[in-house]
């Protein structure tokens, strides 16, 4: 666990001890819109729960690793007032901007449900709640960033590591275990920060985005494009003998300057990227949304001079600064963490739903009528569920339209929403 991730746990430490000494109860935390939160007291309403912190704390002091063999503590899925996905407003395209906010501490049948399902159980159909599905199983899974659902088969899952790690792509199921162990890649994994997918000729890719740039030192950046392996039944501990070879890097620079980023979708015709832009002055900068067309690639399979050329992202919008919880607003202040930093992106292109990770949530922006994607991902957006998980930095939609994310660590627990999360039912 980094020091500043200690930090912000023993900052919660030291708010809860006041908030008792004061004789106030803390309460559960919303999933209200972002204007909502603004209107709203969220000082003590956005705060991890006594039993997380207490947890938290024990686990900084040790001042270890963390473990997640076991499922984290977790504030409490939001209840889902649309119980079934057949009939409601995911399911007919017909989905409104407003927010179910059941309160999570609430322990009937529709609470929180962490148990595990079998990989032929977790279907679209099944998942009513937020929940665990299971663990990375993967020894080497220790710092994943990215994660894709595979466009070849409906029940497999693509990560990656972060920087630091072999170049290697894994398979998963969608229980977290391993199937087809990892294939090598032949490039350098400088960052690795997040996994997209596309079709290219009637054939499934992988965008492997190495964007990340901490110190905002780099020149320039690539995209790994990466045919998507077929597993042919191959034991799910035997890692591929084959090194990968990319179809296309694509080597690219900003317009106007380095930037960090960790998010990343292919659409219409272009790669998106948002970026995580620095602290200054304990102020937080919103995020850049930067487009690198596509184009020719994705039309014909060809992109001119793609090894050679140094192609260019250029900004297409800003994202909406959102309002902090009182812990986002000590993370900013002591440990210089922006709990709003966007760490992954992906989009749900049969039911127009962009949805981003955070540190603290899982936001679900959705594109209107008239609107291009980057138009949408400049409105305000919701905070469709808010999550505990330690350094989350990688999600997915699937073709079913469940959402799959995780966090660094290991045995990290693969978590996954349901499509009509964070919405209310019209019906």
């Amino acid at each position: 666990m980094s020091s500043a991730w200690q930090h912000i746990l023993l900052l919660n430490g030291l708010v809860l001890l006041a908030t008792l000494s004061s004789g106030c109860q803390t309460p559960p935390p919303t999933n209200a819109g972002f204007d909502e939160i603004a209107d709203a007291d969220v000082e003590q309403s956005q705060l991890l729960d006594a039993a997380q912190i207490d947890s938290e704390i024990a686990i900084a002091g040790d001042q270890q690793t963390t473990d997640f063999a076991s499922e984290p503590a977790d504030t409490g899925p939001i209840r889902d007032n649309t119980q079934t996905e057949q009939g409601s407003s995911a399911a007919n395209g017909s989905i409104t901007n407003n927010v179910v906010g059941a309160d999570p501490t609430t322990q009937n049948s529709n609470g929180p449900n962490n148990s595990s399902p079998t990989t032929d159980s977790v279907s679209a159909s099944s998942i009513r709640r937020p929940q665990t599905t299971g663990n990375l199983t993967g020894t080497k899974l220790t710092e994943v960033s990215g994660l894709a659902a595979s466009l070849r088969d409906p029940d497999l899952l693509w990560v990656i590591n972060d920087s630091g790690n072999a170049a290697q792509l894994h398979a998963v199921s969608r229980n977290g275990d391993s199937r087809g162990g990892s294939w090598l890649i032949n490039a350098e994994n400088r960052d690795w920060e997040d996994l997209a997918t596309a079709m290219i000729n009637g054939e499934p890719y992988l965008f492997i985005g190495d964007i990340g740039d901490n110190q905002r030192s780099h020149d320039e950046y690539l995209i790994l494009v990466v045919r998507e392996p077929e597993l042919n039944g191959r034991p799910s501990n035997q890692d591929s003998a084959t090194t990968l070879e990319p179809a296309w890097t694509i080597r690219f620079r900003y317009e106007d300057g380095a930037h960090n980023a960790e998010a990343m979708a292919v659409v219409d015709e272009q790669l998106i990227l948002l970026t995580k832009e620095p602290i200054s002055n304990e102020q937080t900068t919103p995020a850049g949304i930067y487009s690198l067309p596509l184009g020719p690639l994705l039309a014909t399979g060809t992109m001119a001079g793609t090894e050679t050329a140094l192609h260019i992202a250029v900004q297409a919008g800003t994202m909406q600064v959102r309002s902090s919880s009182l812990e986002g607003r000590l993370a900013v202040a002591f440990a210089d963490v922006d709990l709003n930093h966007i760490t992954a992106l992906s989009i749900d292109h049969k039911r127009n739903v962009a949805w981003l990770l955070t540190y603290r949530n899982i936001l679900r922006f959705e594109r209107h009528a008239n609107q291009g994607w980057v138009q949408a991902l400049t409105g305000r957006g919701l905070s469709a569920y808010r999550h505990s998980l330690e350094q989350a930095e990688a999600l997915d939609v699937s073709s079913d339209g469940l959402v799959w994310f995780t966090t660094e660590g290991k045995a990290a627990p693969l978590w996954v929403l349901p499509a009509n999360h964070g919405v209310a039912s019209t019906n």
